[in-house]
């Protein structure tokens, strides 16, 4: 997906970082979900066991569902990845930003298996995911953030380390908490989001267009004998 040099980025693809199949559902028949985002945390909350509800997640959307591997060797790692790959063509393996998970990100991405890159706070890690071999790295805004970093700064970093990149690696931001913070992820020039179910409902409203809407009905009223 073509990005601007610098400035605004458009478009911005979103997903849903959520198990709440219902959300998920609305946004695929809304036409604006590129795929949806898990971890392990998500998962075990999820009220279902992962047999259940990985194949549910599939079914709610047409596009990419990522699960992450729970090892931390990398032999492990790998073994997972696949099976993790085995359950659908669409899933994309959720590896932690070490050591062992980037060189299980370089044996995976050579296998034609994508990786998404998680945990990840400096450009450096970013440009490493990308070297092993990442299609995507999940950047973690809100906790740069509540560290005192600048995070949209960090983020413009990673997205000019990987720019042009080949393969493509895209910065995928996640931990993301207020609407302002999705325009400044659009504006650093991340090629996503990744937002949880409550934020993603906070998108479609706003007071004037609730007010326009409201004006609208009442005109609309006045109109229905006619």
């Amino acid at each position: 997906m073509l990005r601007v040099e610098a400035g605004w980025a458009t478009p911005m693809d979103m997903w849903l970082d959520t198990a709440e199949v219902e959300v998920i559902v609305r946004a695929a028949r809304q036409g604006v979900l590129t795929g949806v985002t898990t971890n392990p945390t998500i998962l075990a909350t999820a009220g279902r066991p992962p047999a259940e509800i990985i194949p549910a997640l599939l079914k709610a959307q047409p596009g990419w569902l990522t699960v992450q591997v729970t090892a931390a060797e990398t032999t492990a790692m790998v073994a997972q990845g696949k099976r993790l790959r085995d359950l659908s063509r669409r899933i994309v393996v959720k590896i932690p930003m070490t050591p062992a998970g980037l060189e299980a990100t370089y044996t995976l991405s050579q296998k034609d298996i994508p990786v998404m890159v998680t945990a990840v706070v400096q450009p450096q890690q970013a440009w490493l995911a990308h070297l092993a071999g990442a299609a995507y790295v999940a950047p973690y805004l809100g906790r740069m953030l509540a560290a005192g970093l600048d995070g949209f700064q960090i983020l413009e970093d990673m997205a000019a380390l990987v720019r042009g990149s080949h393969p493509p690696t895209q910065i995928i931001v996640a931990s993301v908490k207020t609407l302002d913070q999705v325009v400044g992820c659009a504006r650093a020039g991340a090629h996503g989001v990744t937002l949880p179910g409550s934020l993603f409902d906070q998108l479609h409203t706003h007071p004037l267009t609730t007010q326009g809407l409201t004006q609208f009905a009442e005109a609309g009223d006045q109109l229905a004998g006619l």
